[in-house]
């Protein structure tokens, strides 16, 4: 069962989903970095990914951030300018089963 604060959370994140220009990207970084090593190449993946998503839907994107790891995606992320990142992972204490 769903735990209701959790539920109200996903209420609220979705009604924001869906009230803006938006694009959703996860990022794995947990058990996943230690397995593989592309995540070095990952650098520039995300501010090039970011830069096509533009050419392509314009510039007025919010991003919704999916992680298990905060602190990895604000390694990629906070690297690109000027971009209205939404971290909620972070900002909703999600859990990777409840993002599930």
């Amino acid at each position: 069962m769903i735990n209701r604060n959790v539920y109200e959370d996903f209420k609220l994140v979705k009604r924001m989903i869906e009230e803006t220009n938006s694009v959703i990207i996860h990022i794995r970084g947990g058990d996943f970095k230690h397995y593989f090593n592309l995540l070095t190449k990952s650098d520039f993946f995300y501010s090039n990914a970011v830069a096509k998503l533009e050419s392509i839907l314009g510039a007025d994107l919010d991003y919704f951030i999916f992680t298990d790891d905060p602190e990895l995606s604000h390694d990629y992320l906070d690297k690109i300018p000027g971009k209205n990142f939404h971290f909620i992972s972070e900002a909703y204490r999600f859990t990777a089963m409840d993002e599930f």
